[in-house]
Formats: C-alpha cells, sequence, structure tokens
C-alpha cells in the first residue's frame, strides 16, 4: 500500500486534472493500492472516499489561516464531508481574498509596464487566481521559458508576484472549529517549511488532531521532531508531498506516509472519537 495525501490538481494550483492524476498513477503503479489525498486549497475536489481500480481517493482540502498575524497552512480530511453554511461562508471568503490579492499583483505588474491578458485563468475551472496562473501568463510575456524563473524574476523586480495574505484569512482557531463541524480532522500542513515561535506552536497544536511529519520539506531531523511532537501531543500523523506538478515543487507524488502508521490511524473520520497515536 502507497499513501500519500497531500496532491494538489487543476482544481487549485496543480498541473495535472484528477483524471489524468489518476490513471497516470495507475497504470504506472502495478498491483499495489494507493491511497492518495486530494487536498485542493479552498475547493473540495471530491466528495467522499472514490475507488478507480488500484487506487482509493481520500476526500480533503488545504485552507490557509492566520497564527498571530503569520500566514501557515492546514490540511483537513474527511470520508463522508459535510461542508456547513458557515463553513461554506469561510471558504468563499478566503477565495474571494485571494481573487482580491491577484487584482492586487496585476496592478502592481501593470504600473510596472506588465499588462498581462485576459483570462488570467481558465474561467472554466474553480476561483481563485492563483500566483502560478499569473507567472504563467508573466512569464509568456517576457519570455521566461519556466514559472519557476518567472517567480524568481519577480523576487528579483520589486517582488512584484506577492502581496501579504493575513489581511483576509481567518484566524486558525475559527478555521479549526468550521472545519471540525464539517466533519474534517485537521493536520498542521507541511510543517517544517517555515521557522515558528514557541508562542505560534501552542495556539496550532491547541486547534490540530495531527502533524504532516512526513513530507518533502521535513528533513530527518524536523522528520524525528515531529514524531515524536505526534507522540507527546497524542495527535494523528500524516504524510504527503505537496505534489503540484512537474515545475511546480517536487516533480512527482511521494509516497512517504509508511503504511503502518496510516493502518494505526484508520484514517480520517473512519473511525468516531479521539484516535490517539503511539509509535
Amino acid at each position: 500500500m502507497l499513501i500519500d495525501l497531500h496532491l494538489h490538481t487543476t482544481n487549485s494550483d496543480g498541473l495535472e486534472s484528477l483524471e489524468n492524476l489518476t490513471s497516470r498513477l495507475s497504470q504506472s503503479i502495478n498491483n499495489q493500492k494507493l491511497i492518495l489525498g486530494v487536498v485542493d486549497h479552498h475547493h473540495l475536489t471530491i466528495k467522499k472516499i472514490v475507488h478507480y481500480k488500484n487506487i482509493e481517493l481520500i476526500p480533503g482540502m488545504e485552507i490557509s489561516v492566520n497564527v498571530n498575524k503569520e500566514a501557515y497552512h492546514l490540511v483537513a480530511y474527511s470520508g463522508k464531508p459535510q461542508i456547513t453554511p458557515k463553513m461554506r461562508n469561510q471558504l468563499d471568503a478566503i477565495i474571494n481574498g485571494y481573487n482580491e490579492r491577484a487584482k492586487k499583483i496585476l496592478r502592481q505588474l501593470k504600473n510596472a509596464g506588465y499588462k498581462l491578458p485576459d483570462p488570467i485563468r481558465n474561467p472554466k475551472l474553480p476561483s481563485p487566481i492563483y500566483t502560478y496562473d499569473i507567472a504563467r501568463q508573466l512569464g509568456t510575456l517576457i519570455k521566461i521559458k519556466t514559472e519557476k524563473e518567472t517567480i524568481k524574476w519577480a523576487k528579483e523586480n520589486d517582488n512584484l508576484l506577492f502581496v501579504k495574505e493575513e489581511n483576509f484569512l481567518p484566524e486558525i482557531s475559527e478555521a479549526a472549529s468550521l472545519l471540525h463541524e464539517s466533519n474534517f480532522k485537521v493536520f498542521w500542513a507541511h510543517p517544517g517549511s517555515k521557522n515558528f515561535s514557541k508562542s505560534n506552536l501552542k495556539t496550532i497544536l491547541n486547534n490540530i488532531d495531527g502533524i504532516e511529519v512526513f513530507c518533502p520539506k521535513n528533513d530527518l531531523n524536523k522528520t524525528a521532531f515531529f514524531l515524536d511532537l505526534a507522540n507527546k501531543q497524542n495527535l494523528l500523523v500524516s504524510g504527503g508531498s505537496d505534489y503540484h506538478g512537474k515545475g511546480r515543487g517536487v516533480s512527482e507524488p511521494m509516497f512517504c506516509l509508511p503504511e503502518t502508521l496510516y493502518d494505526k490511524n484508520m484514517f480520517l473520520c473512519r473511525i468516531g472519537g479521539k484516535i490517539t497515536y503511539s509509535p
């Protein structure tokens, strides 16, 4: 059993459609069961556990939140998600915030002499407009081949693709509460990707059910630290690649969550009550 619980599709800022991703992985992995967590940003791509050939798809979302005026990411999973009206309103507010942020970025680019063609993002895809969408159009305009090179160029030119997020993100306590009401388990996503204070750590731990211990952004020392932290705090353990497609981080999904830990978790909302992890 191969497990990657952090995958993105074209429904947010991934490069592959869910259909293409599942079909490709199913053909490339023979005689092994794949467990995949689909966690598009602020969008529930699948509404229930889906079985496709040798693949089992777990519904989920990745959500940006505010922790003491800093942006962090949560991933949330559910076997039977039930999005409440309050949760829907919060997701819409975040999406609107990102769309407004995109407008500010486009104004920055226009003021700097770079007017991008419209539409920036395929209107058939869910909102919002992502930085990757803008970077792709900008790269075409200034004749830079890859998004990575375009983003680097923008950082070196007045950080043209950056606008702060925390002005529209919900507090972690509010977001986690609404996710729990909607039948999700809440995890701290790629926790080793940024430094954090003791105050922020305490706030995060007070609102989550688990930690994404196993991921490419955690080196061995960070993995050991977060695994120990999960054990001490009686938290679930997750793992995933944060795959967005080739050229956006890792080049392929990575099946980094040990099968034994998935079995111990049984995993997300399939059983009720408090789930504890013990190594």
